[in-house]
């Protein structure tokens, strides 16, 4: 009897200390008299231990969606009377509800000590979940954060490229010139230098080259062994007027097959028009923006004025460094041969 009387007495004290602190602390109202009446005869039935009485006084008051009363103090104290008289009912998924809607109205709320343990392990059991959910949450933000940036950093990126795009493809100037089948009868692979088949030019200029050389070369032999007949031992000047003579045949007759040929693959492979891509400078007023001397973020530079690319089938870009270069106009014909 005495030790009932005493935890009477003791709830008497927790609920007049609750109600004075609530009554200096700031609210967005004050407690009304029938707000203090009501909350008084709740919490009146929770310190007789009538706990079914305690649910059902506390219910109307906080026990809905939006509380009745209006007094912030009041509110809190009574979600923490009937999450407690929840408890003792058997209903503690109630209780959890009451407990966290205390805790999110005041985050750092306590139940005092003279709350029986059940119900300080409850209350501390939603504050240690609802912290969970707020890291998780956090967490989760953060992520959707990082991914936004993310995406929005691919997005200023593949902006950037395609503007250097435009602008590479606005800087780019076709080059078109048409071919003339008179100048692929030539030999010394100038009709293969014409259709940009530098390589086989290369090396018909140079094949070509030397048999006409070698042919010359005998040809001079053959006068200056007729100009000194009489001064060269007989024997000698027959075993070596065969040797100039055969050697000039063989040679100028190498030379006609091969320049025969090379006409003839220069008009089997006859290019009519010849296109090229060069680079040019844009006007300041058809510049895009963007950074125009970042290196542009495709494999392949774009090719420079001095070595023009040929956009065909057969592209001989790996032999630009040009040996022969023809120029056509009107009434003349340009030639020059670089080795």
């Amino acid at each position: 009897m005495t030790e009932t009387y005493g935890a009477k007495c003791g709830f008497l004290l927790i609920g007049l200390f609750s109600v004075a602190m609530g009554a200096c602390a700031p609210s967005t109202a004050r407690a009304q008299p029938d707000e203090l009446r009501e909350f008084e005869a709740a919490r009146q039935a929770y310190t007789d231990a009538d706990y079914p009485r305690a649910v059902q006084l506390f219910e109307p008051l906080v026990g809905g969606p939006v509380p009745s009363i209006q007094n912030a103090a009041l509110v809190l104290e009574s979600r923490k009377y009937l999450g407690a008289a929840y408890l003792f009912v058997g209903r503690p998924t109630d209780a959890d509800g009451q407990f966290e809607a205390l805790l999110r109205a005041d985050p750092a709320y306590l139940i005092p000590a003279a709350f029986p343990e059940a119900v300080q392990e409850a209350f501390e059991s939603v504050r240690h979940r609802l912290a969970s959910h707020t890291r998780t949450a956090a967490e989760e933000s953060a992520r959707r954060e990082r991914e936004r940036r993310a995406a929005e950093l691919r997005r200023l990126v593949a902006q950037q490229e395609r503007i250097r795009r435009l602008e590479h493809l606005a800087s780019l100037e076709v080059v078109e010139h048409d071919n003339s089948r008179a100048i692929a009868m030539l030999p010394f692979g100038i009709g293969q230098f014409q259709n940009e088949d530098n390589r086989l030019g290369r090396i018909l200029a140079y094949t070509e080259g030397g048999l006409a050389l070698i042919s010359l070369g005998t040809a001079i032999g053959r006068v200056v062994q007729r100009s000194r007949a009489d001064r060269l031992d007989p024997t000698f000047l027959r075993r070596s007027r065969t040797a100039v003579i055969l050697t000039n045949w063989t040679s100028f007759g190498a030379l006609g097959v091969v320049a025969l040929a090379g006409m003839i693959q220069a008009q089997v492979r006859f290019r009519p028009r010849i296109r090229h891509e060069r680079v040019r400078p844009l006007p300041p007023s058809l510049e895009l923006p963007g950074d125009a001397d970042a290196t542009p973020p495709w494999d392949a530079a774009p090719p420079s004025d001095a070595t023009p690319r040929a956009r065909d089938d057969h592209d001989d870009s790996a032999d630009t460094a040009g040996d022969l270069s023809l120029s056509l106009g009107p009434g003349s014909v340009g030639l020059r041969l670089t080795f």
